[in-house]
């Protein structure tokens, strides 16, 4: 067994406070792009920001543009194959409320294609979940026990739908299909999690589900992360334990890691080739090894929640982000008694810090 020196967080290379004239404007995750160029950030306020790091350390992250969508973001996903010097490749998939899935360009602030999930009614459905195939070829989007199919070269309907149960049949995954996962090494072996608390894995051209693992004390799955082409790791809402699961044997979870996760918001981590680094709700970040499972180091960077942690592809950097819903305080902001006191317009009102995102050098040896 390879022996692991503790990982530890170096110095912030880049940070970016979120000011909004808005409580609603804080972090709902970060992602890196598949090369490394810019990452890509998520916020309550339903604005997709971009941002590139700078020629200086310690500098402050700004966002290159912003895509602002409809209504609140459900979930977005890189291309997987995006290299910055292929500008057909630059693009990223949103999925928000009442509105169908957009590719969105990441080089400027416009939408590339639009996809229309229908429903049985031939009404637009949006998507819960949305996820790209390995190959970058097929759209997968996740609904209320229904997964739909896209292709990438033909923007529209679906061009397929796999319902995974009906109102009678109790044996089919039920509840929204919060998160889809495919697996690099195996393609079309497609993981689905729900938040009915189940996992189940689909094959493609395969009617019903192959596999499936449930486990009543886990919550509503959030994140599925291939490890290999037999494990896949998830994370869960209102559940501290992500854990491993090994295909071969689904009957329970290989290994588990332990982090405080007591609300409903999804804390997305994420996994370097031996390291495993995820967030908690007390504003901590998280190393565990993949091979034992034992926490490495852990350190306190923020007093709001860690949404997500994300390691760039070469591994030298890990961004996180921090955020979490700020409500008025109602024993001070009192109602308006007269017309001096009616609150100001939208655009004149005090400033709001809300969500943080950090670059932080990473170290391992």
């Amino acid at each position: 067994m390879e022996n692991l020196v503790a990982p530890s967080l170096g110095r912030a290379q880049y940070s970016c406070t979120i000011v909004g004239s808005s409580r609603s404007s804080f972090s709902r995750g970060y992602k890196w792009a598949p090369d490394g160029s810019c990452v890509l950030g998520n916020h309550e306020d339903g604005v997709m920001r971009i941002f590139r790091q700078g020629d200086s350390e310690l500098a402050d992250l700004s966002p290159c543009f912003c895509t602002p969508a409809a209504e609140y973001i459900y979930d977005f996903a890189w291309f997987p194959l995006m290299q910055s010097d292929i500008r057909a490749s630059c693009c990223f998939i949103t999925t928000s409320r009442d509105s169908p899935i957009h590719l969105w360009d990441s080089e400027e602030p416009r939408i590339r294609a639009t996809y229309r999930p229908m429903n049985h009614l031939d009404e637009l459905a949006h998507a819960n979940s949305i996820s790209f195939s390995s190959s970058g070829e097929q759209i997968f989007a996740g609904f209320e026990r229904c997964i739909r199919t896209f292709d990438i070269h033909r923007p529209g309907r679906q061009t397929s739908e796999r319902l995974l149960c009906t109102r009678k049949d109790k044996s089919g995954q039920r509840g929204l299909i919060s998160t889809l996962a495919e697996c690099p090494e195996r393609p079309g072996l497609l993981a689905a999690g729900s938040y009915g608390r189940s996992i189940h894995f689909y094959t493609a051209g395969q009617r019903g589900c192959t596999l499936w693992c449930k486990d009543p004390e886990m919550g509503g799955v959030t994140q599925l992360t291939w490890l290999s082409d037999l494990e896949i790791a998830s994370g869960h809402r209102k559940d501290g334990k992500i854990r491993v699961w090994d295909l071969r044997n689904l009957a329970e979870h290989v290994t588990s890691f332990d982090r405080p996760c007591n609300s409903n918001q999804r804390l997305a981590f994420g996994v370097s080739s031996s390291v495993l680094g995820a967030g908690g709700s007390d504003g901590s970040v998280f190393f565990f090894s993949r091979q034992t499972g034992a926490l490495l180091s852990s350190k306190c960077v923020s007093s709001d929640p860690i949404v997500s942690v994300d390691f760039h592809p070469e591994g030298r950097l890990i961004c996180t982000s921090a955020g979490t819903r700020v409500f008025p305080n109602y024993d001070r902001d009192s109602p308006p008694r007269d017309l001096e006191d009616i609150p100001l317009p939208l655009e004149k009102r005090p400033k709001v810090e809300n969500g943080c995102a950090q670059v932080w050098s990473f170290d391992v040896a």
